[in-house]
Protein backbone atom coordinates (compact mmCIF):
# COMPACT_ATOMS: atom_id res chain seq x y z
CA UNK A 1 0.00 0.00 0.00
CA UNK A 2 2.78 1.85 1.20
CA UNK A 3 4.97 1.74 -2.31
CA UNK A 4 1.35 2.58 -4.10
CA UNK A 5 0.60 5.74 -2.40
CA UNK A 6 3.84 7.03 -3.27
CA UNK A 7 3.51 6.04 -6.66
CA UNK A 8 0.06 7.67 -7.21
CA UNK A 9 1.89 11.03 -5.59
CA UNK A 10 4.26 11.10 -7.96
CA UNK A 11 2.03 10.49 -10.47
CA UNK A 12 -0.28 13.35 -9.24
CA UNK A 13 2.78 15.70 -9.08
CA UNK A 14 4.10 14.91 -12.41
CA UNK A 15 0.58 15.44 -14.05
CA UNK A 16 0.46 19.40 -13.62
CA UNK A 17 3.65 20.78 -14.63
CA UNK A 18 4.27 24.85 -14.12
CA UNK A 19 1.72 25.38 -11.62
CA UNK A 20 2.02 24.13 -7.97
CA UNK A 21 1.20 20.98 -7.26
CA UNK A 22 -0.62 20.36 -4.41
CA UNK A 23 1.41 17.17 -3.98
CA UNK A 24 3.98 19.28 -2.74
CA UNK A 25 2.50 20.54 0.19
CA UNK A 26 1.47 18.93 3.30
CA UNK A 27 -1.57 19.51 2.97
CA UNK A 28 -2.18 18.38 -0.64
CA UNK A 29 -0.46 15.36 0.24
CA UNK A 30 -2.29 14.17 3.09
CA UNK A 31 -5.79 15.43 0.83
CA UNK A 32 -4.61 12.66 -1.82
CA UNK A 33 -3.23 10.24 0.14
CA UNK A 34 -7.01 10.24 1.96
CA UNK A 35 -8.46 10.16 -1.36
CA UNK A 36 -6.37 6.94 -2.59
CA UNK A 37 -7.31 5.28 0.67
CA UNK A 38 -10.98 5.65 0.35
CA UNK A 39 -10.69 4.96 -3.48
CA UNK A 40 -8.60 2.03 -2.13
CA UNK A 41 -11.17 0.73 0.53
CA UNK A 42 -14.63 1.19 -1.50
CA UNK A 43 -13.15 -1.17 -4.60
CA UNK A 44 -11.75 -3.57 -2.23
CA UNK A 45 -15.40 -3.61 -0.21
CA UNK A 46 -16.81 -3.84 -3.96
CA UNK A 47 -14.77 -6.95 -5.15
CA UNK A 48 -15.35 -8.58 -1.82
CA UNK A 49 -19.37 -8.04 -2.85
CA UNK A 50 -18.74 -9.51 -6.30
CA UNK A 51 -20.14 -6.26 -7.88
CA UNK A 52 -16.86 -6.45 -10.05
CA UNK A 53 -18.53 -9.60 -11.63
CA UNK A 54 -21.93 -7.22 -12.36
CA UNK A 55 -23.12 -7.30 -16.19
CA UNK A 56 -23.75 -3.74 -15.65
CA UNK A 57 -20.26 -3.09 -13.94
CA UNK A 58 -18.43 -4.92 -16.46
CA UNK A 59 -19.63 -2.80 -19.10
CA UNK A 60 -18.89 0.25 -17.27
CA UNK A 61 -15.52 -1.07 -16.86
CA UNK A 62 -15.04 -2.11 -20.12
CA UNK A 63 -15.85 1.49 -21.42
CA UNK A 64 -13.46 3.51 -18.73
CA UNK A 65 -10.92 0.61 -19.74
CA UNK A 66 -11.30 2.02 -23.60
CA UNK A 67 -11.46 5.34 -23.07
CA UNK A 68 -8.53 5.19 -20.83
CA UNK A 69 -6.59 3.33 -23.65
CA UNK A 70 -7.76 5.59 -26.12
CA UNK A 71 -6.72 8.47 -24.11
CA UNK A 72 -3.10 7.22 -23.49
CA UNK A 73 -2.69 6.81 -27.51
CA UNK A 74 -4.07 9.95 -28.74
CA UNK A 75 -0.94 11.63 -26.07
CA UNK A 76 1.37 9.20 -28.11
CA UNK A 77 0.05 9.89 -31.62
CA UNK A 78 -0.07 13.68 -31.31
CA UNK A 79 3.29 13.51 -29.25
CA UNK A 80 5.00 11.64 -32.37
CA UNK A 81 3.24 13.67 -34.76
CA UNK A 82 6.09 16.01 -35.24
CA UNK A 83 5.84 18.25 -38.27
CA UNK A 84 9.46 19.19 -40.30
CA UNK A 85 10.52 22.84 -41.04
CA UNK A 86 10.93 22.02 -44.18
CA UNK A 87 7.24 20.95 -44.77
CA UNK A 88 5.88 23.93 -42.62
CA UNK A 89 7.72 26.17 -45.31
CA UNK A 90 6.16 23.94 -47.90
CA UNK A 91 2.83 24.18 -47.06
CA UNK A 92 3.40 28.12 -46.79
CA UNK A 93 4.59 28.54 -50.13
CA UNK A 94 1.41 26.65 -51.69
CA UNK A 95 -1.00 28.68 -49.58
CA UNK A 96 -0.08 31.82 -49.58
CA UNK A 97 -3.54 32.80 -50.49
CA UNK A 98 -4.66 31.76 -47.13
CA UNK A 99 -2.22 33.83 -45.64
CA UNK A 100 -3.37 36.92 -46.96
CA UNK A 101 -5.00 40.08 -45.46
CA UNK A 102 -6.65 42.93 -46.92
CA UNK A 103 -7.95 46.31 -45.77
CA UNK A 104 -11.40 47.39 -47.19
CA UNK A 105 -14.24 49.45 -47.03
CA UNK A 106 -17.54 48.60 -48.07
CA UNK A 107 -21.43 50.43 -47.75
CA UNK A 108 -24.18 48.20 -47.33
CA UNK A 109 -27.57 48.46 -48.98
CA UNK A 110 -30.63 46.34 -47.36
CA UNK A 111 -33.62 45.25 -48.13
CA UNK A 112 -36.62 43.40 -46.83
CA UNK A 113 -35.76 39.83 -45.60
CA UNK A 114 -32.02 40.81 -45.23
CA UNK A 115 -30.85 40.69 -41.99
CA UNK A 116 -29.91 44.68 -42.09
CA UNK A 117 -32.50 46.71 -41.61
CA UNK A 118 -32.23 50.45 -42.92
CA UNK A 119 -30.88 52.38 -41.29
CA UNK A 120 -33.57 55.37 -41.46
CA UNK A 121 -36.09 52.55 -40.42
CA UNK A 122 -37.93 53.95 -43.18
CA UNK A 123 -39.72 51.73 -45.50
CA UNK A 124 -37.79 48.58 -46.31
CA UNK A 125 -37.23 48.43 -50.29
CA UNK A 126 -37.35 45.38 -52.22
CA UNK A 127 -34.45 43.64 -53.41
CA UNK A 128 -34.66 45.04 -57.08
CA UNK A 129 -34.82 48.24 -55.42
CA UNK A 130 -32.07 47.75 -53.13
CA UNK A 131 -29.78 46.35 -56.01
CA UNK A 132 -30.96 49.36 -58.37
CA UNK A 133 -29.89 51.85 -55.28
CA UNK A 134 -26.03 50.00 -55.10
CA UNK A 135 -25.86 50.90 -58.14
CA UNK A 136 -26.37 54.11 -58.12
CA UNK A 137 -23.66 54.44 -55.42
CA UNK A 138 -21.20 52.79 -56.95
CA UNK A 139 -21.39 54.71 -60.12
CA UNK A 140 -21.18 57.62 -57.82
CA UNK A 141 -18.09 56.36 -56.53
CA UNK A 142 -16.83 55.73 -59.76
CA UNK A 143 -17.40 59.68 -60.68
CA UNK A 144 -15.38 61.29 -58.13
CA UNK A 145 -17.06 60.75 -54.97
CA UNK A 146 -15.34 60.11 -51.70
CA UNK A 147 -16.37 56.56 -51.00
CA UNK A 148 -16.15 57.53 -47.13
CA UNK A 149 -18.28 60.02 -47.26
CA UNK A 150 -20.79 58.06 -49.23
CA UNK A 151 -21.09 55.77 -47.17
CA UNK A 152 -21.21 57.72 -44.18
CA UNK A 153 -24.30 59.38 -46.09
CA UNK A 154 -25.99 55.95 -47.71
CA UNK A 155 -24.75 52.62 -45.72
CA UNK A 156 -27.19 50.55 -43.61
CA UNK A 157 -24.30 48.90 -41.51
CA UNK A 158 -24.70 50.93 -38.41
CA UNK A 159 -21.12 49.48 -37.32
CA UNK A 160 -19.19 51.06 -40.30
CA UNK A 161 -21.26 53.76 -41.72
CA UNK A 162 -19.74 56.17 -39.50
CA UNK A 163 -16.12 55.70 -40.06
CA UNK A 164 -16.45 55.33 -43.78
CA UNK A 165 -17.65 52.14 -44.14
CA UNK A 166 -13.98 50.78 -42.92
CA UNK A 167 -13.48 47.67 -42.60
CA UNK A 168 -10.36 47.21 -41.18
CA UNK A 169 -7.66 44.05 -41.80
CA UNK A 170 -9.54 40.89 -43.32
CA UNK A 171 -8.32 37.54 -43.25
CA UNK A 172 -9.77 35.16 -45.28
CA UNK A 173 -12.77 33.39 -43.79
CA UNK A 174 -13.23 36.41 -42.13
CA UNK A 175 -16.51 37.91 -43.93
CA UNK A 176 -19.51 36.78 -45.51
CA UNK A 177 -18.41 33.49 -48.39
CA UNK A 178 -19.79 35.70 -51.07
CA UNK A 179 -17.59 38.68 -49.51
CA UNK A 180 -14.95 36.51 -49.09
CA UNK A 181 -15.04 34.78 -52.48
CA UNK A 182 -15.09 38.70 -54.10
CA UNK A 183 -11.54 39.94 -51.49
CA UNK A 184 -9.50 36.77 -52.29
CA UNK A 185 -10.85 33.79 -54.73
CA UNK A 186 -11.64 36.35 -57.62
CA UNK A 187 -8.63 38.29 -56.72
CA UNK A 188 -10.98 41.53 -55.57
CA UNK A 189 -11.08 44.92 -57.98
CA UNK A 190 -10.75 49.01 -56.42
CA UNK A 191 -14.45 48.88 -56.22
CA UNK A 192 -16.83 46.05 -56.68
CA UNK A 193 -19.90 45.24 -58.45
CA UNK A 194 -22.58 45.24 -55.90
CA UNK A 195 -22.24 41.91 -54.26
CA UNK A 196 -25.05 39.96 -52.19
CA UNK A 197 -25.35 38.64 -49.03
CA UNK A 198 -27.87 37.95 -46.59
CA UNK A 199 -27.21 41.21 -45.23
CA UNK A 200 -27.98 42.99 -48.61
CA UNK A 201 -25.84 44.39 -51.70
CA UNK A 202 -22.25 45.35 -50.71
CA UNK A 203 -20.46 47.78 -52.53
CA UNK A 204 -16.44 46.96 -51.62
CA UNK A 205 -13.25 48.72 -51.83
CA UNK A 206 -10.34 47.38 -51.94
CA UNK A 207 -7.77 49.38 -50.67
CA UNK A 208 -4.69 47.08 -49.30
CA UNK A 209 -3.74 43.64 -50.10
CA UNK A 210 -0.67 41.95 -48.33
CA UNK A 211 0.15 38.62 -47.10
CA UNK A 212 0.95 37.57 -43.63
CA UNK A 213 4.75 36.95 -42.69
CA UNK A 214 5.49 33.23 -42.41
CA UNK A 215 6.65 34.26 -38.84
CA UNK A 216 3.93 35.25 -38.01
CA UNK A 217 2.11 32.14 -39.42
CA UNK A 218 4.58 29.57 -38.32
CA UNK A 219 3.03 28.37 -35.44
CA UNK A 220 -0.50 28.10 -36.92
CA UNK A 221 0.48 26.17 -39.97
CA UNK A 222 2.47 23.86 -37.84
CA UNK A 223 -0.43 22.92 -35.45
CA UNK A 224 -2.59 22.62 -38.78
CA UNK A 225 -0.28 19.86 -39.94
CA UNK A 226 -0.17 18.58 -36.41
CA UNK A 227 -3.38 17.61 -36.78
CA UNK A 228 -3.81 16.42 -39.77
CA UNK A 229 -1.64 13.90 -39.18
CA UNK A 230 -3.11 12.93 -35.67
CA UNK A 231 -6.71 12.52 -37.78
CA UNK A 232 -5.04 10.85 -40.58
CA UNK A 233 -3.32 8.00 -37.99
CA UNK A 234 -7.11 8.34 -35.92
CA UNK A 235 -9.23 7.54 -39.67
CA UNK A 236 -6.25 4.67 -40.93
CA UNK A 237 -6.70 3.33 -37.20
CA UNK A 238 -10.64 3.41 -37.69
CA UNK A 239 -10.82 1.83 -41.06
CA UNK A 240 -8.92 -0.91 -39.49
CA UNK A 241 -12.07 -1.76 -37.24
CA UNK A 242 -14.58 -2.79 -40.28
CA UNK A 243 -17.85 -1.60 -38.46
CA UNK A 244 -21.05 -2.32 -39.94
CA UNK A 245 -23.61 -0.05 -38.57
CA UNK A 246 -27.27 -0.80 -38.19
CA UNK A 247 -28.94 1.31 -40.03
CA UNK A 248 -32.31 1.12 -38.50
CA UNK A 249 -30.79 2.30 -35.30
CA UNK A 250 -30.33 5.99 -36.93
CA UNK A 251 -33.83 5.77 -38.35
CA UNK A 252 -36.17 8.78 -37.58
CA UNK A 253 -38.48 7.20 -34.97
CA UNK A 254 -42.45 7.05 -35.19
CA UNK A 255 -44.61 9.77 -34.53
CA UNK A 256 -46.35 8.61 -31.54
CA UNK A 257 -49.94 7.81 -32.32
CA UNK A 258 -53.28 9.20 -31.90
CA UNK A 259 -54.40 7.24 -29.01
CA UNK A 260 -50.66 7.64 -27.62
CA UNK A 261 -50.96 11.44 -27.47
CA UNK A 262 -54.72 11.34 -25.59
CA UNK A 263 -53.14 8.95 -22.94
CA UNK A 264 -50.40 11.79 -22.53
CA UNK A 265 -52.48 14.60 -22.37
CA UNK A 266 -55.21 12.41 -19.59
CA UNK A 267 -52.59 11.61 -17.62
CA UNK A 268 -51.59 15.54 -17.24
Amino acid sequence: MKHLLAKNLRRGSASCPGAPPAALTSAGRRKIVSAIIKTRALAQEAIRSRLDQDELVQLKLRLQRNQLLAAELMERITAQSGVTEETIHAYFEALQLDFQVVKARHILVSFAGSLIRTRSGDREVSEAEALNSATLIRQESLNGADFAEVAKRTSDDSASYSIGGDLGTIARGQMPPELDRALFVEGGTSLSLPIKTKYGYHIVQMLERSTLPFEAVREKIEDTLRRQRVSNRIDELISRLHVELDGAYFSELPEPSQECRSCASSSN
